[in-house]
């Protein structure tokens, strides 16, 4: 499953910004913050979405479970209504 989410990654244009960690019970992605969002900001960046959508394509239908986990920086919501 690494090699086929790396290959995907790769066709999407993806070459940093995303660590895949094997691990004896399951796989770590992490996208780094650069990538995700600006600082202060709700939106998910363009290149968010190029990064995340191999990952659910190579996910979506392995029955896994998946956990979602995430930090904030100290900058407030600027864009927020």
């Amino acid at each position: 499953m690494r090699t086929e989410l790396e290959d995907k990654l790769a066709l999407a244009g993806v070459h940093s910004g995303i660590v895949i960690k094997q691990h004896q019970n399951g796989m770590r992605i992490e996208f780094s913050e650069k990538i995700l969002f600006s600082s202060g900001d709700i939106q998910f960046k363009d290149s968010a979405v190029t990064a995340i959508a191999p990952v659910v394509d190579v996910l979506k239908d392995t029955g896994l479970y998946i956990a979602v986990e995430g930090h904030t920086d100290n900058i407030p919501i600027s864009s927020h209504p």
